[in-house]
């Protein structure tokens, strides 16, 4: 039986940061074919997807700059009176990225246009940053145990795995401490006290059919991230496009192919995972709003093989092995008052260790429910004015019996995290990207039975109602001014 104080946390933080860790900035330079530098092009760049389109002019260096821009597949177009049209398709544009996409245009008299079929470049080449980023199609084809996207960043270099704190899998980043990695869903923080790692009440993080990128910075990371220094994993959702688009799925894992473990008595114990759900994107008007929805339910039931030492046979009679006479016993009783908390403990089922315990196998059946829901909404104003809103909430529970099966730890998380992202072009020069998330975390955590006690056994009244922890945590951000100059 335990009992500890309630916990509650409540956070509220205005932060000034800037926005490129959702978006991506795309750059280049625009010359003629000897080199020289030309200013005054139209760069016209457009989602492949949405039709969402940005035009930028070249400066007198012949550069161009478009900031804060949706991650996606782009079509790009740069064109000048006297030259060549040119246009690079299939520019992916990745998560917290500046993305390089030069031209070398020719000079013609007609209206000659020049398709290149492009692909980003392998490496970063505007920051020092070291980081690993997992597109759509990767996340679609990797295999990942429960479906969690934390398994995607142990697959980068310099990642370990790690579960000392017994509250689901954690991450060492470069050596770094599991507290110090921070968390990004849409731009909001969901790192909270306890655990270190934002898991659900299953030990995972769902909604991996949702995702569109996943970045892990490790580091040399600008101070956009701040607050932590660790690894950063970045997650944005999917958006919806001018097309339907959608999946429905079903992971089903049991014990039909398990071995036998070396606590299992008997046969294989009985085991059923299923991870099913659905998702459906597409167009609210086209080339203006969009939606993307996503839900996913993971039920997993587990016959545990737990090995228990309790009083053997002997001592739930008041007998001991007496030291003093090897192989004897001596009677020390049991007081009355005893007697219905030894009810409470199991009779050995397996071997007598002949120190006055016995061995006790079990196989408690385990339950864990979690179900993963996300919506994101985007309309474009015009072209100078776009908004995104995303929510996402996870409800999941875990019911795990331990050694003694008449007792079992009880958990319940809960998680709502909202994002709100503006966009506004004021100039060629000059936008501002506000964003404001609030992420509320619900945990409520418990030792529970799994038999009836009567109550009179009982130190404190109703001691299995009372939370180990329970905490709940809200966060506030805005996005400052930003020149482009």
């Amino acid at each position: 039986m335990k009992a500890t104080l309630v916990l509650v946390i409540i956070q509220l933080s205005l932060l000034r940061m800037p926005a490129q860790i959702l978006t991506g900035t795309m750059l280049g330079t625009v010359t003629d074919t000897t080199g020289a530098v030309l200013p005054g092009v139209t760069v016209v760049i457009r989602n492949i997807d949405t039709a969402f389109t940005r035009t930028s002019i070249t400066d007198q260096r012949g550069q161009y700059l478009a900031p804060q821009m949706p991650i996606g597949l782009y079509e790009v177009q740069a064109r000048l009176d006297n030259f060549q049209t040119q246009i690079k398709r299939n520019v992916r544009l990745i998560i917290a990225s500046d993305l390089m996409v030069n031209f070398s245009l020719e000079v013609s008299t007609g209206h000659d246009v020049l398709e290149v079929q492009s692909e980003s470049p392998p490496v970063q080449l505007t920051s020092a940053e070291i980081a690993a980023v997992v597109e759509e199609r990767a996340l679609r084809s990797l295999p990942l145990n429960a479906r969690d996207i934390q398994q995607l960043a142990v697959l980068q270099p310099g990642v370990q795995a790690n579960k000392y704190h017994n509250a689901g899998p954690e991450m060492v980043v470069s050596g770094s401490r599991p507290e110090h990695n921070r968390f990004l869903l849409n731009g909001v923080d969901l790192t909270f006290t306890n655990p270190t790692s934002p898991v659900s009440a299953a030990g995972v993080i769902m909604g991996i059919e949702a995702v569109q990128d996943f970045k892990l910075v490790s580091s040399d990371y600008s101070a956009a991230y701040g607050e932590k220094g660790g690894g950063i994993l970045n997650t944005v959702t999917k958006s919806g496009t001018n097309s339907f688009h959608g999946s429905a799925y079903e992971y089903l894992r049991n014990d039909v192919l398990d071995a036998r473990n070396f606590f299992d008595q008997g046969d294989v114990p009985p085991f059923n995972r299923h991870q099913f759900g659905a998702s459906l994107g597409g167009p609210i008007r086209r080339g203006k709003t969009f939606f993307f929805g996503n839900y996913e339910r993971l039920r997993h039931r587990l016959n545990l093989s737990d090995l228990a030492l309790v009083p053997d046979v002997r001592a739930r009679q008041g007998y001991l092995p007496d030291k003093n006479a090897p192989g004897g016993e001596r009677f020390i009783g049991l007081a009355s008052q005893v007697v219905p908390y030894l009810a409470l403990i199991p009779e050995p089922n397996g071997a007598d260790r002949g120190d006055g315990s016995a061995e006790y196998f079990s196989h408690p059946l385990q339950r864990i429910d979690d179900s993963y829901a996300t919506l994101r909404l985007d309309h474009e104003f015009n072209v100078r004015n776009s908004l995104s809103a995303v929510y996402t909430g996870d409800w999941s529970t875990e019911f795990t019996p331990v050694q003694n099966p008449n007792f079992a730890d009880h958990r319940d998380y809960n998680r709502h995290i909202w994002s709100f992202q503006n966009v506004h072009i004021f100039s060629s020069s000059f936008l501002n990207t506000t964003r404001v998330g609030v992420n509320k975390t619900w945990l409520f955590a418990r030792t529970d039975t799994t038999v009836s006690i009567d109550p009179s056994l009982y130190f404190v009244p109703n001691p299995f109602s009372r939370p180990r922890a329970s905490a709940s945590s809200a966060r506030f951000q805005s996005a400052a001014w930003m020149g482009l100059a």
